[in-house]
């Protein structure tokens, strides 16, 4: 494998868990709403957390977080469905757009609940996209 090669699959792999971060961010503030209207299993805190670990930690594969906000997602989306159709249409559409790679910084920003969290999370801070090769 080239050195070329290995920084492309690098830069695709940043590339995707940026968008779980993001995804992570929408359910995230998806959870805290949820909380106030709904009982949630205590599961899904202790998760969120996890997978916010998952990723900063760079350890995890795209697929291992992506396979743990399915979990979440599922549980969400199912208790979602008591906000309203108008609201709920609306968190399903933060997540597609987040899934998509669509959601932008300012979208996050505005999510209840996000501005306490984003000094821990610095997979939403805003990078070059340049990959450095000590990273590798």
């Amino acid at each position: 494998m080239t050195v070329k090669s290995i920084q492309e699959r690098f830069g695709v792999e940043i590339k995707v868990l940026k968008r779980l971060g993001m995804r992570w961010a929408v359910l995230t503030s998806l959870s805290h709403i949820l909380h106030k209207k709904a009982d949630l299993p205590k599961s899904v805190d202790r998760e969120l957390r996890l997978t916010k670990n998952m990723i900063e930690s760079g350890c995890f594969s795209a697929c291992d977080v992506d396979c743990t906000l399915n979990a979440i997602e599922s549980v969400l989306i199912s208790k979602a469905s008591s906000l309203g159709e108008e609201e709920f249409s609306k968190w399903v559409d933060l997540i597609g757009k987040a899934m998509r790679g669509l959601l932008t910084p300012q979208e996050v920003l505005n999510l209840p609940f996000i501005k306490p969290l984003i000094h821990d999370c610095s997979f939403l801070k805003c990078t070059c996209g340049k990959v450095e090769m000590s990273a590798l």
